[in-house]
């Protein structure tokens, strides 16, 4: 009977350590619905497979004290407005092209509604790029002003093929976030528009101090060559002087022919004569 009691003792205490190492080891109930769990450890490092809520996770890393940690992170998208403004290139020079002095500043404001995948937490994680939730929303706010960025620019592309989508701004977005394909997960964009440039006229603008410019540069060269040929002709006259003046220096009764003739041009046709 006592052996029997012994045995059941032994049993019962086994029972009792195995359900304390499946606690231990069991993960997914430790992350709340709208997360997910990266698993970090000392042996192990950072797993590659996310732990997510209501998927059984048994990891054996957790049975060893101090040995491993669970990083929970959102996945709940997350809202965030980003505004993107400012002038065309050369904006203002090309304006003064046009009597009107039109505007060619923009204002975008933008609603992006996004989140990382899990997997791509995973890969943050493993990278040193992420440590906790801050981290998160930190790198969520850096995408969607580089979203904002690009959709501000692929817009402005479309303008010159097609000024008539100002007027259906959102429909081109919407179909922006169709079309995307990434790490990240974009629910929704709502893009409001403030303010837009006239993008042909900023281009005719443009053309326009282009010609001016080329014009300008044609008539400086051109004037460049001449004054190259005036100084050319000049210094050649001065090299003759030096000449002359070392002949009359030689030929001293040279200087009294010259000053009967009482022509200076007479003395400059003698320069021109000397080789």
């Amino acid at each position: 009977m006592r052996k029997r009691t012994q045995v059941f003792v032994t049993f019962f205490i086994l029972i009792i350590a195995l359900g304390f190492a499946f606690y231990l080891g069991w993960s997914q109930f430790k992350v709340a619905p709208g997360s997910c769990g990266v698993l970090v450890s000392k042996t192990s490092g950072v797993s590659s497979t996310p732990i997510m809520p209501g998927k059984f996770s048994w990891n054996w890393e957790f049975l060893l004290p101090t040995n491993a940690q669970l990083k929970v992170f959102s996945v709940e998208p997350k809202t965030i407005k980003k505004n993107v403004s400012g002038s065309l290139p050369s904006s203002e020079i090309y304006s003064n092209q046009i009597s009107e002095k039109p505007n060619f500043s923009y204002d975008f404001e933008y609603e992006i509604n996004l989140s990382y995948t899990p997997s791509k937490i995973v890969s943050l994680v493993k990278e040193s790029s992420l440590k906790n939730n801050d981290d998160l929303n930190t790198l969520l706010d850096t995408q969607a002003q580089k979203i904002a960025s690009d959709l501000t620019e692929m817009i402005f592309v479309e303008l010159e093929k097609d000024s008539s989508i100002v007027s259906n701004i959102q429909s081109f977005v919407d179909s922006y976030v169709k079309k995307t394909s990434a790490d990240y997960s974009i629910v929704s964009i709502n893009a409001k528009v403030n303010k837009i440039p006239d993008i042909k006229l900023y281009r005719i603008a443009k053309d326009s101090f282009e010609k001016y410019q080329a014009e300008v540069e044609k008539a400086l060269a051109e004037k460049a060559a001449t004054q190259a040929a005036d100084i050319s002709s000049y210094d050649a006259s001065m090299i003759k002087l030096d000449k002359l003046g070392a002949i009359l220096k030689k030929y001293p009764e040279l200087v009294e022919i010259f000053k009967s003739t009482g022509n200076v041009s007479s003395i400059l046709e003698q320069v021109n004569s000397i080789r």
